[in-house]
Protein backbone atom coordinates (compact mmCIF):
# COMPACT_ATOMS: atom_id res chain seq x y z
CA UNK A 1 0.00 0.00 0.00
CA UNK A 2 3.02 2.22 0.36
CA UNK A 3 1.48 3.36 3.64
CA UNK A 4 2.59 3.57 7.24
CA UNK A 5 1.09 4.33 10.64
CA UNK A 6 2.16 6.42 13.60
CA UNK A 7 1.69 5.83 17.29
CA UNK A 8 2.37 7.93 20.30
CA UNK A 9 1.28 9.13 23.73
CA UNK A 10 -0.66 12.17 24.90
CA UNK A 11 0.84 13.45 28.18
CA UNK A 12 -1.84 15.18 30.30
CA UNK A 13 -2.11 17.21 33.43
CA UNK A 14 -5.39 17.99 35.19
CA UNK A 15 -7.16 15.87 32.64
CA UNK A 16 -10.89 16.03 32.41
CA UNK A 17 -13.11 13.43 30.86
CA UNK A 18 -13.32 14.16 27.10
CA UNK A 19 -12.10 13.06 23.61
CA UNK A 20 -8.81 14.06 21.98
CA UNK A 21 -8.57 14.29 18.12
CA UNK A 22 -5.20 13.48 16.54
CA UNK A 23 -4.70 14.75 12.93
CA UNK A 24 -1.94 14.12 10.28
CA UNK A 25 -2.82 15.81 7.04
CA UNK A 26 -6.14 14.42 5.98
CA UNK A 27 -5.94 11.46 8.34
CA UNK A 28 -7.51 11.69 11.84
CA UNK A 29 -8.29 9.49 14.82
CA UNK A 30 -10.00 10.03 18.22
CA UNK A 31 -9.02 8.75 21.65
CA UNK A 32 -10.97 8.92 24.97
CA UNK A 33 -9.43 10.76 27.95
CA UNK A 34 -10.55 9.91 31.48
CA UNK A 35 -10.59 12.50 34.19
CA UNK A 36 -7.29 12.58 36.05
CA UNK A 37 -5.51 10.55 33.34
CA UNK A 38 -1.89 11.49 32.91
CA UNK A 39 -1.25 9.76 29.54
CA UNK A 40 -3.23 8.26 26.67
CA UNK A 41 -1.85 6.19 23.74
CA UNK A 42 -2.97 6.71 20.11
CA UNK A 43 -2.41 5.15 16.68
CA UNK A 44 -3.01 6.77 13.23
CA UNK A 45 -2.78 4.58 10.12
CA UNK A 46 -3.28 4.84 6.34
CA UNK A 47 -0.62 7.48 5.85
CA UNK A 48 1.21 7.54 2.45
CA UNK A 49 4.92 6.92 2.58
CA UNK A 50 6.46 9.90 0.82
CA UNK A 51 9.55 10.81 2.87
CA UNK A 52 8.19 14.29 3.51
CA UNK A 53 7.86 16.21 6.82
CA UNK A 54 4.51 15.67 8.43
CA UNK A 55 2.84 17.53 11.34
CA UNK A 56 0.74 15.68 13.92
CA UNK A 57 -1.74 17.85 15.85
CA UNK A 58 -3.84 16.94 18.90
CA UNK A 59 -6.98 18.89 19.96
CA UNK A 60 -8.36 18.33 23.48
CA UNK A 61 -10.44 20.42 25.83
CA UNK A 62 -9.85 23.50 23.66
CA UNK A 63 -6.15 22.86 23.85
CA UNK A 64 -3.88 21.97 20.87
CA UNK A 65 -0.39 20.68 20.61
CA UNK A 66 1.63 19.56 17.53
CA UNK A 67 4.77 17.75 16.63
CA UNK A 68 6.64 17.26 13.28
CA UNK A 69 8.34 14.15 11.95
CA UNK A 70 9.64 12.74 8.61
CA UNK A 71 7.51 10.12 6.89
CA UNK A 72 9.26 7.01 5.72
CA UNK A 73 10.25 6.86 2.06
CA UNK A 74 7.96 5.22 -0.45
CA UNK A 75 8.17 1.52 -0.34
CA UNK A 76 5.87 0.57 -3.27
CA UNK A 77 7.07 -1.34 -6.38
CA UNK A 78 5.79 0.56 -9.57
CA UNK A 79 4.73 -1.50 -12.71
CA UNK A 80 7.34 -1.31 -15.58
CA UNK A 81 7.11 1.28 -18.39
CA UNK A 82 6.79 -0.56 -21.73
CA UNK A 83 7.25 0.95 -25.26
CA UNK A 84 5.56 -0.04 -28.50
CA UNK A 85 6.55 1.12 -32.05
CA UNK A 86 4.68 0.92 -35.36
CA UNK A 87 6.37 1.67 -38.77
CA UNK A 88 5.11 2.26 -42.34
CA UNK A 89 7.75 2.43 -45.12
CA UNK A 90 7.28 4.87 -48.05
CA UNK A 91 8.03 4.33 -51.75
CA UNK A 92 11.44 4.57 -53.38
CA UNK A 93 12.31 7.93 -54.95
CA UNK A 94 14.03 7.25 -58.27
CA UNK A 95 16.00 10.49 -58.21
CA UNK A 96 17.84 9.42 -55.03
CA UNK A 97 16.98 5.70 -54.68
CA UNK A 98 15.88 6.56 -51.12
CA UNK A 99 12.68 6.30 -49.12
CA UNK A 100 11.32 7.41 -45.76
CA UNK A 101 9.41 5.71 -42.94
CA UNK A 102 6.67 7.10 -40.75
CA UNK A 103 5.51 5.64 -37.49
CA UNK A 104 4.39 6.17 -33.91
CA UNK A 105 5.61 5.30 -30.43
CA UNK A 106 3.36 4.65 -27.44
CA UNK A 107 4.05 3.55 -23.86
CA UNK A 108 2.39 1.70 -21.01
CA UNK A 109 2.88 2.84 -17.37
CA UNK A 110 4.99 5.80 -18.44
CA UNK A 111 5.62 8.34 -15.74
CA UNK A 112 5.98 11.94 -16.84
CA UNK A 113 7.80 12.90 -20.05
CA UNK A 114 10.18 10.56 -21.88
CA UNK A 115 12.78 11.32 -24.61
CA UNK A 116 12.53 8.52 -27.15
CA UNK A 117 15.33 7.67 -29.61
CA UNK A 118 14.21 6.07 -32.91
CA UNK A 119 16.91 4.21 -34.88
CA UNK A 120 16.95 2.48 -38.29
CA UNK A 121 20.48 1.33 -39.04
CA UNK A 122 22.69 4.42 -39.11
CA UNK A 123 19.72 6.79 -39.26
CA UNK A 124 18.09 8.06 -36.08
CA UNK A 125 15.88 10.78 -34.65
CA UNK A 126 14.48 11.72 -31.24
CA UNK A 127 11.03 12.69 -30.04
CA UNK A 128 9.29 13.58 -26.81
CA UNK A 129 6.66 11.22 -25.40
CA UNK A 130 4.23 12.70 -22.91
CA UNK A 131 2.87 10.02 -20.64
CA UNK A 132 1.83 7.00 -22.63
CA UNK A 133 1.59 9.02 -25.88
CA UNK A 134 1.38 8.15 -28.71
CA UNK A 135 3.91 10.34 -30.58
CA UNK A 136 4.63 10.32 -34.34
CA UNK A 137 8.01 10.29 -36.07
CA UNK A 138 9.55 10.27 -39.56
CA UNK A 139 12.93 8.97 -40.72
CA UNK A 140 14.17 10.09 -44.17
CA UNK A 141 17.17 9.37 -46.39
CA UNK A 142 17.00 5.58 -46.12
CA UNK A 143 18.49 3.63 -49.02
CA UNK A 144 16.07 1.46 -50.96
CA UNK A 145 17.55 -2.06 -50.86
CA UNK A 146 14.59 -4.42 -50.57
CA UNK A 147 16.02 -5.87 -47.30
CA UNK A 148 14.52 -6.50 -43.87
CA UNK A 149 15.08 -3.48 -41.60
CA UNK A 150 14.70 -3.15 -37.79
CA UNK A 151 13.44 0.06 -36.20
CA UNK A 152 14.10 0.41 -32.46
CA UNK A 153 12.64 2.87 -29.92
CA UNK A 154 14.44 3.40 -26.62
CA UNK A 155 14.03 5.56 -23.49
CA UNK A 156 15.99 5.68 -20.21
CA UNK A 157 12.94 4.87 -18.11
CA UNK A 158 10.99 2.72 -20.52
CA UNK A 159 13.47 0.27 -21.97
CA UNK A 160 13.62 -0.77 -25.64
CA UNK A 161 11.06 -1.74 -28.26
CA UNK A 162 11.60 -2.74 -31.91
CA UNK A 163 9.77 -3.79 -35.07
CA UNK A 164 10.83 -4.99 -38.51
CA UNK A 165 9.71 -4.12 -42.07
CA UNK A 166 10.88 -4.74 -45.63
CA UNK A 167 12.42 -1.74 -47.40
CA UNK A 168 11.24 -0.98 -50.97
CA UNK A 169 13.39 -2.39 -53.75
CA UNK A 170 15.98 -0.21 -55.44
CA UNK A 171 14.46 2.21 -57.94
CA UNK A 172 17.68 3.65 -59.37
CA UNK A 173 17.11 4.49 -63.05
CA UNK A 174 19.47 2.42 -65.18
CA UNK A 175 20.22 3.26 -68.81
CA UNK A 176 22.31 1.55 -71.47
CA UNK A 177 22.82 2.35 -75.14
CA UNK A 178 23.29 0.50 -78.42
CA UNK A 179 24.16 2.12 -81.76
CA UNK A 180 24.23 0.89 -85.35
CA UNK A 181 25.60 3.24 -88.04
CA UNK A 182 23.92 3.19 -91.44
CA UNK A 183 25.57 3.37 -94.85
CA UNK A 184 26.89 6.55 -96.43
CA UNK A 185 24.52 8.28 -98.87
CA UNK A 186 26.56 9.42 -101.86
CA UNK A 187 24.22 12.29 -102.72
CA UNK A 188 24.98 13.98 -99.38
CA UNK A 189 27.98 12.04 -97.99
CA UNK A 190 25.89 11.60 -94.86
CA UNK A 191 24.60 8.65 -92.85
CA UNK A 192 22.26 7.97 -89.96
CA UNK A 193 22.47 5.91 -86.79
CA UNK A 194 19.83 3.88 -85.00
CA UNK A 195 19.80 2.07 -81.70
CA UNK A 196 17.99 1.22 -78.50
CA UNK A 197 17.94 2.70 -75.01
CA UNK A 198 17.72 -0.11 -72.43
CA UNK A 199 16.08 1.08 -69.21
CA UNK A 200 15.49 -0.07 -65.65
CA UNK A 201 13.10 1.64 -63.26
CA UNK A 202 12.12 4.07 -66.03
CA UNK A 203 10.05 7.11 -65.15
CA UNK A 204 8.09 9.33 -67.54
CA UNK A 205 10.48 11.78 -69.16
CA UNK A 206 12.44 12.72 -72.27
CA UNK A 207 15.79 11.26 -73.32
CA UNK A 208 18.15 13.42 -75.41
CA UNK A 209 20.52 11.59 -77.77
CA UNK A 210 23.53 13.60 -79.02
CA UNK A 211 26.21 12.86 -81.59
CA UNK A 212 28.48 15.88 -81.98
CA UNK A 213 26.34 18.80 -83.12
CA UNK A 214 23.40 16.53 -84.00
CA UNK A 215 20.77 15.64 -81.44
CA UNK A 216 17.27 14.22 -81.14
CA UNK A 217 14.83 13.46 -78.35
CA UNK A 218 12.63 10.47 -77.57
CA UNK A 219 9.79 10.17 -75.06
CA UNK A 220 10.16 7.60 -72.29
CA UNK A 221 7.08 6.27 -70.51
CA UNK A 222 7.12 5.10 -66.91
CA UNK A 223 8.09 1.44 -66.68
CA UNK A 224 9.49 1.25 -70.21
CA UNK A 225 12.37 -1.21 -70.64
CA UNK A 226 13.55 -0.14 -74.09
CA UNK A 227 13.08 2.81 -76.45
CA UNK A 228 14.26 2.96 -80.07
CA UNK A 229 15.91 6.07 -81.53
CA UNK A 230 17.47 7.29 -84.77
CA UNK A 231 19.66 10.27 -85.65
CA UNK A 232 20.33 11.44 -89.21
CA UNK A 233 22.38 14.03 -91.06
CA UNK A 234 25.78 12.82 -89.80
CA UNK A 235 28.87 13.38 -91.96
CA UNK A 236 30.62 10.28 -93.27
CA UNK A 237 34.40 9.86 -93.12
CA UNK A 238 34.74 11.47 -89.69
CA UNK A 239 36.30 8.49 -87.88
CA UNK A 240 35.30 7.81 -84.26
CA UNK A 241 32.02 9.21 -82.93
CA UNK A 242 30.54 9.26 -79.44
CA UNK A 243 26.79 8.96 -78.88
CA UNK A 244 25.55 10.27 -75.53
CA UNK A 245 22.11 9.90 -73.97
CA UNK A 246 20.85 12.12 -71.12
CA UNK A 247 17.75 11.14 -69.16
CA UNK A 248 16.46 12.13 -65.68
CA UNK A 249 19.91 13.21 -64.55
CA UNK A 250 21.60 10.08 -65.88
CA UNK A 251 24.02 9.97 -68.81
CA UNK A 252 25.76 7.21 -70.68
CA UNK A 253 27.71 7.13 -73.92
CA UNK A 254 29.04 4.76 -76.56
CA UNK A 255 31.62 5.17 -79.31
CA UNK A 256 31.49 3.82 -82.86
CA UNK A 257 33.22 4.37 -86.21
CA UNK A 258 31.49 6.45 -88.86
CA UNK A 259 31.30 4.95 -92.38
CA UNK A 260 33.93 6.03 -94.89
CA UNK A 261 33.24 9.06 -97.04
CA UNK A 262 31.15 8.20 -100.11
CA UNK A 263 31.35 11.51 -101.99
CA UNK A 264 31.21 10.72 -105.70
CA UNK A 265 34.41 11.71 -107.51
CA UNK A 266 34.21 12.37 -111.26
CA UNK A 267 36.83 13.14 -113.93
CA UNK A 268 36.86 12.80 -117.73
CA UNK A 269 39.69 12.22 -120.20
CA UNK A 270 39.75 12.39 -124.02
CA UNK A 271 41.82 10.15 -126.27
CA UNK A 272 43.09 11.30 -129.68
CA UNK A 273 40.00 12.31 -131.78
CA UNK A 274 39.30 10.25 -134.90
CA UNK A 275 40.33 11.68 -138.30
CA UNK A 276 37.90 14.16 -139.78
CA UNK A 277 35.32 12.94 -142.29
CA UNK A 278 35.72 15.95 -144.58
CA UNK A 279 32.71 15.12 -146.74
CA UNK A 280 30.38 14.92 -143.75
CA UNK A 281 32.25 17.53 -141.71
CA UNK A 282 32.25 15.19 -138.70
CA UNK A 283 34.53 13.27 -136.38
CA UNK A 284 34.29 11.23 -133.15
CA UNK A 285 36.06 11.08 -129.81
CA UNK A 286 36.57 8.38 -127.19
CA UNK A 287 37.80 8.51 -123.64
CA UNK A 288 37.13 7.38 -120.10
CA UNK A 289 35.29 8.54 -116.99
CA UNK A 290 37.27 8.12 -113.75
CA UNK A 291 35.01 7.54 -110.73
CA UNK A 292 35.24 7.20 -106.96
CA UNK A 293 32.35 5.97 -104.81
CA UNK A 294 30.29 5.35 -107.93
CA UNK A 295 26.60 4.54 -107.58
CA UNK A 296 24.15 3.16 -110.12
CA UNK A 297 23.20 5.95 -112.48
CA UNK A 298 23.48 7.56 -115.91
CA UNK A 299 26.26 9.91 -117.02
CA UNK A 300 25.38 12.43 -119.74
CA UNK A 301 28.25 13.53 -122.03
CA UNK A 302 27.98 16.64 -124.18
CA UNK A 303 30.24 18.03 -126.92
CA UNK A 304 28.67 21.07 -128.55
CA UNK A 305 25.31 20.05 -130.03
CA UNK A 306 25.98 16.31 -129.60
CA UNK A 307 25.09 14.38 -126.44
CA UNK A 308 25.26 10.74 -125.42
CA UNK A 309 24.79 8.71 -122.24
CA UNK A 310 26.63 5.88 -120.54
CA UNK A 311 25.40 3.65 -117.71
CA UNK A 312 27.37 3.68 -114.45
CA UNK A 313 27.39 0.61 -112.22
CA UNK A 314 27.89 1.07 -108.47
CA UNK A 315 31.53 0.66 -107.51
CA UNK A 316 32.89 1.35 -111.02
CA UNK A 317 36.30 2.99 -111.19
CA UNK A 318 36.71 3.60 -114.95
CA UNK A 319 33.97 3.71 -117.60
CA UNK A 320 34.78 4.18 -121.32
CA UNK A 321 32.69 6.36 -123.62
CA UNK A 322 32.44 7.36 -127.29
CA UNK A 323 30.78 10.40 -128.89
CA UNK A 324 30.03 10.07 -132.62
CA UNK A 325 29.19 12.52 -135.42
CA UNK A 326 30.60 15.63 -133.80
CA UNK A 327 30.23 18.46 -136.39
CA UNK A 328 33.15 20.57 -137.53
CA UNK A 329 33.74 23.56 -135.39
CA UNK A 330 36.32 25.47 -133.42
CA UNK A 331 39.82 24.12 -133.01
CA UNK A 332 39.55 23.98 -129.19
CA UNK A 333 36.65 21.84 -128.06
CA UNK A 334 35.23 20.94 -124.63
CA UNK A 335 33.53 17.70 -123.67
CA UNK A 336 31.46 17.78 -120.44
CA UNK A 337 30.04 14.97 -118.29
CA UNK A 338 27.20 15.30 -115.74
CA UNK A 339 26.55 12.52 -113.20
CA UNK A 340 24.89 12.42 -109.75
CA UNK A 341 24.94 16.20 -109.44
CA UNK A 342 28.63 16.33 -110.33
CA UNK A 343 30.16 17.75 -113.51
CA UNK A 344 33.62 17.48 -115.09
CA UNK A 345 35.05 18.58 -118.41
CA UNK A 346 38.10 18.16 -120.65
CA UNK A 347 39.46 20.31 -123.46
CA UNK A 348 40.90 18.81 -126.66
CA UNK A 349 41.82 19.91 -130.20
CA UNK A 350 39.52 19.01 -133.09
CA UNK A 351 41.14 17.00 -135.92
CA UNK A 352 42.51 18.74 -139.00
CA UNK A 353 39.85 19.17 -141.63
CA UNK A 354 37.05 19.63 -139.06
CA UNK A 355 38.21 23.00 -137.80
CA UNK A 356 36.10 25.97 -138.89
CA UNK A 357 37.64 29.25 -137.91
CA UNK A 358 34.33 31.12 -137.70
CA UNK A 359 31.39 29.30 -136.26
CA UNK A 360 28.10 30.82 -137.41
CA UNK A 361 29.33 34.06 -138.93
CA UNK A 362 26.93 37.01 -138.85
CA UNK A 363 23.75 36.39 -140.84
CA UNK A 364 23.44 38.19 -144.20
CA UNK A 365 19.95 39.28 -145.21
CA UNK A 366 18.85 40.80 -148.54
CA UNK A 367 15.34 42.25 -148.96
CA UNK A 368 13.62 42.94 -152.31
CA UNK A 369 10.21 44.69 -152.11
CA UNK A 370 7.71 44.18 -154.95
CA UNK A 371 5.33 46.63 -156.70
CA UNK A 372 2.16 48.11 -155.33
CA UNK A 373 -1.04 46.34 -156.36
CA UNK A 374 -3.50 49.10 -157.22
CA UNK A 375 -6.50 46.96 -156.39
CA UNK A 376 -5.39 46.53 -152.75
CA UNK A 377 -2.61 49.11 -152.37
CA UNK A 378 -0.44 46.25 -151.02
CA UNK A 379 2.81 44.65 -152.06
CA UNK A 380 4.97 41.61 -151.35
CA UNK A 381 8.63 41.50 -150.37
CA UNK A 382 11.21 38.72 -150.57
CA UNK A 383 14.06 38.26 -148.08
CA UNK A 384 17.06 35.97 -148.64
CA UNK A 385 18.99 35.03 -145.47
CA UNK A 386 22.42 33.40 -145.77
CA UNK A 387 24.27 31.78 -142.81
CA UNK A 388 27.86 30.62 -142.67
CA UNK A 389 28.61 27.65 -140.38
CA UNK A 390 25.26 27.78 -138.63
CA UNK A 391 24.50 25.76 -135.51
CA UNK A 392 21.45 23.52 -135.44
CA UNK A 393 18.34 25.47 -134.52
CA UNK A 394 15.44 27.56 -135.81
CA UNK A 395 15.89 30.66 -137.97
CA UNK A 396 13.20 33.31 -137.45
CA UNK A 397 12.68 36.06 -140.11
CA UNK A 398 10.33 38.94 -139.21
CA UNK A 399 9.04 42.19 -140.71
CA UNK A 400 5.99 44.41 -140.19
CA UNK A 401 4.43 42.01 -137.63
CA UNK A 402 4.82 38.94 -139.81
CA UNK A 403 7.28 36.08 -139.05
CA UNK A 404 8.43 32.92 -140.79
CA UNK A 405 10.60 30.15 -139.27
CA UNK A 406 13.01 27.65 -140.82
CA UNK A 407 14.79 24.70 -139.17
CA UNK A 408 18.50 24.46 -139.88
CA UNK A 409 21.10 21.82 -139.11
CA UNK A 410 24.74 22.45 -138.38
CA UNK A 411 26.41 22.96 -141.76
CA UNK A 412 29.00 25.03 -143.63
CA UNK A 413 26.39 27.36 -145.16
CA UNK A 414 22.63 27.65 -145.30
CA UNK A 415 20.27 29.90 -147.25
CA UNK A 416 16.59 30.64 -146.59
CA UNK A 417 14.09 32.65 -148.63
CA UNK A 418 11.04 34.21 -147.01
CA UNK A 419 8.22 35.99 -148.86
CA UNK A 420 5.86 38.32 -147.02
CA UNK A 421 2.58 39.40 -148.68
CA UNK A 422 -0.23 41.87 -148.06
CA UNK A 423 2.15 44.56 -146.85
CA UNK A 424 0.68 48.06 -147.05
CA UNK A 425 2.23 50.28 -149.71
CA UNK A 426 3.14 53.38 -147.76
CA UNK A 427 6.49 54.47 -149.20
CA UNK A 428 8.06 54.19 -145.68
CA UNK A 429 11.33 52.61 -144.61
CA UNK A 430 10.87 49.25 -142.84
CA UNK A 431 13.20 46.79 -141.04
CA UNK A 432 13.60 43.05 -141.45
CA UNK A 433 15.34 40.92 -138.77
CA UNK A 434 16.75 37.39 -138.87
CA UNK A 435 17.73 35.47 -135.69
CA UNK A 436 19.18 32.03 -134.86
CA UNK A 437 19.98 31.14 -131.22
CA UNK A 438 23.74 30.83 -130.89
CA UNK A 439 24.45 33.15 -133.85
CA UNK A 440 24.69 36.93 -134.09
CA UNK A 441 21.39 38.45 -135.31
CA UNK A 442 21.11 40.32 -138.63
CA UNK A 443 18.83 43.05 -139.89
CA UNK A 444 18.18 44.94 -143.11
CA UNK A 445 16.08 47.94 -144.11
CA UNK A 446 14.03 48.47 -147.24
CA UNK A 447 11.65 51.09 -148.66
CA UNK A 448 8.06 50.10 -149.34
CA UNK A 449 6.55 51.21 -152.66
CA UNK A 450 4.46 54.33 -152.55
CA UNK A 451 0.72 54.00 -152.42
CA UNK A 452 -0.77 53.09 -155.81
CA UNK A 453 -4.35 54.21 -155.14
CA UNK A 454 -4.77 57.42 -157.45
CA UNK A 455 -7.57 60.03 -157.37
CA UNK A 456 -10.10 60.25 -160.31
CA UNK A 457 -11.60 63.76 -160.68
CA UNK A 458 -14.92 64.40 -162.47
CA UNK A 459 -15.88 68.07 -163.14
CA UNK A 460 -19.44 69.16 -164.07
CA UNK A 461 -20.84 72.61 -164.85
CA UNK A 462 -24.61 73.02 -164.58
CA UNK A 463 -27.04 75.93 -165.40
CA UNK A 464 -30.40 76.41 -163.81
CA UNK A 465 -32.34 77.15 -167.09
CA UNK A 466 -32.10 75.51 -170.44
CA UNK A 467 -33.62 78.60 -172.17
CA UNK A 468 -33.49 82.21 -171.16
CA UNK A 469 -34.78 85.60 -172.40
CA UNK A 470 -32.48 88.45 -173.09
CA UNK A 471 -31.61 90.12 -169.87
CA UNK A 472 -32.67 87.19 -167.75
CA UNK A 473 -30.21 86.06 -164.94
CA UNK A 474 -28.78 82.52 -165.12
CA UNK A 475 -27.18 80.55 -162.23
CA UNK A 476 -24.24 78.17 -162.94
CA UNK A 477 -23.17 75.36 -160.54
CA UNK A 478 -19.72 73.69 -160.78
CA UNK A 479 -19.42 70.18 -159.17
CA UNK A 480 -15.99 68.43 -158.69
CA UNK A 481 -16.15 64.75 -157.68
CA UNK A 482 -13.22 62.34 -156.80
CA UNK A 483 -14.25 58.83 -157.81
CA UNK A 484 -10.77 57.39 -157.20
CA UNK A 485 -9.38 55.54 -154.09
CA UNK A 486 -6.84 58.14 -153.14
CA UNK A 487 -7.24 61.67 -151.98
CA UNK A 488 -6.55 64.48 -154.48
CA UNK A 489 -4.46 67.29 -153.11
CA UNK A 490 -3.57 70.76 -154.40
CA UNK A 491 -6.53 70.72 -156.85
CA UNK A 492 -7.20 74.00 -158.75
CA UNK A 493 -10.56 74.64 -160.52
CA UNK A 494 -10.79 77.43 -163.14
CA UNK A 495 -13.96 78.58 -164.93
CA UNK A 496 -14.07 80.83 -168.05
CA UNK A 497 -17.17 82.33 -169.64
CA UNK A 498 -15.46 82.62 -173.02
Amino acid sequence: TNQYSISGTLSLTNAVASSAIITDGTNTTTVTVSAGATSVSYVLSGLTSDATIHTVTVSYASKTASLTYTAPASCSVAPPCLLGVVVTPGVCQSATNQYSITGSVSATNAIGTQVITITDGATSTTLTLNGDGPASFTLIGLNSDGLLHTVSASADNCGLASTTYTAPSSCTVGIALTVTPGVCQSATNQYSISGTLSLTNAVAGTATITDGANSTTVAVTAGATSVAYSLSGLSSGTDSHTVTVSYVGKTTSLTYSAPESCTVGLAISVNQPSPCDVNAGQYSIAGALSLTNAVNGIAVLTDGPISTTVAIIAGSGTVPYTILAIPSGAESRTVTVAYEGKTASAVYTAPIGCIVSDICSPIFAKVTPGLCATATNTYATTAVVVLTNPVAGTVTISTQGQSQTFVTAAAATASFTATFTNLISDGAIHSLTATLPGCPPASATYTAPASCQLPNLVLEKLVNKSKAQLGEVLTYTIVLTNTGKASATNVTVRDSTT
